[in-house]
């Protein structure tokens, strides 16, 4: 998931992802792709779809999740569920 949350986040807290693309030595890719290659490299899931997850459980998932007090603090706004699946389908 933290792929896809950093690739939804990208426009409002680019600098921060910059700063982590540069303290991961590859300040030119962006942080997304950083961290999504590292998951990967450590041969763990690194989509829904690894843990089987299908996009038919994507409602109930973004449903849930609004009520989640910490999804309070993400960078962009998350007040809707279409918000929430907008995200999974990034890490589908």
């Amino acid at each position: 998931m933290l792929p896809a949350v950093l690739q939804y986040n990208a426009a409002h807290n680019a600098v921060r992802q910059r700063e982590l693309s540069i303290a991961m030595g590859q300040p030119d890719i962006p942080a997304h792709r950083l961290i999504g290659d590292l998951i990967r490299g450590l041969k763990q899931p690194s989509r829904l779809a690894d843990v089987k997850i299908g996009a038919e459980h994507f409602e109930e998932i973004a449903r849930r999740a609004l009520v989640y007090p910490n999804l309070r603090d993400n960078p962009t706004p998350l007040t809707t569920t279409d918000q929430v699946v907008e995200v999974l389908r990034l890490a589908a």
